[in-house]
C-alpha cells in the first residue's frame, strides 16, 4: 500500500490535474487524426494522474 505523506499543499496538486487533462486532450485530437498505437496508454496515463489527484484531494 502506497502511504502518502501529510505535507502535501493543494497547490502542487494541480499540476497532475493538468497533466492529465491535456493528456486526455492530446489523446482525443490525435486519436481522429491518426490512428496512434500508443492512445490508449495515453488515456489510461491521464486518467490515472486525475483520479491520483482526487484521491489526495478527497483526504
Amino acid at each position: 500500500m502506497i502511504k502518502i505523506s501529510l505535507n502535501i499543499n493543494a497547490r502542487q496538486l494541480r499540476y497532475p490535474l493538468i497533466a492529465g487533462s491535456v493528456l486526455l486532450l492530446l489523446a482525443a485530437v490525435y486519436s481522429d487524426a491518426n490512428q496512434l498505437t500508443i492512445e490508449p496508454l495515453i488515456e489510461l496515463l491521464g486518467v490515472v494522474l486525475i483520479l491520483i489527484t482526487a484521491a489526495i484531494w478527497r483526504r
